[in-house]
């Protein structure tokens, strides 16, 4: 299971469960940033967890996907991280899309249940 709380984007997943979650950039002014070939976002957590993923982009619609794997999340305790956004333009600028937010890896109930 994933949820987002779309006001202060806590995010909250299953440990062991894939995730696939689409991302754009938006400005302060609320127009859409458009990604180009050479520019990376990668999705951090940290707290304990240490994992990065660098996202899939999509420049013809506009859009990087998110994709966490089962092994991903399998080793991380139940317990609430922190995590971040950042575009790494193709000109070498770096940008903080989201910062220091929660992330919480859930329990299974096979996992709860032994």
């Amino acid at each position: 299971m994933f949820s987002i709380n779309k006001n202060t984007y806590a995010m909250i997943l299953t440990r062991g469960d894939t995730l696939y979650l689409d991302v754009s950039v938006v400005y302060e002014d609320g127009t859409d940033y458009q990604l180009h070939n050479g520019d990376k976002i990668y999705f951090r957590m940290g707290g304990g967890a240490n994992l990065t993923k660098e996202l899939s982009i999509d420049t013809t619609n506009n859009i990087a996907t998110l994709k966490l794997e089962p092994e991903d999340t399998k080793p991380l305790r139940f317990t609430t991280y922190k995590y971040e956004f950042e575009l790494v333009a193709e000109n070498g600028d770096h940008s903080t899309i989201v910062a220091n937010k929660n992330f919480t890896i859930d329990v299974e109930l096979e996992e709860s249940n032994g």
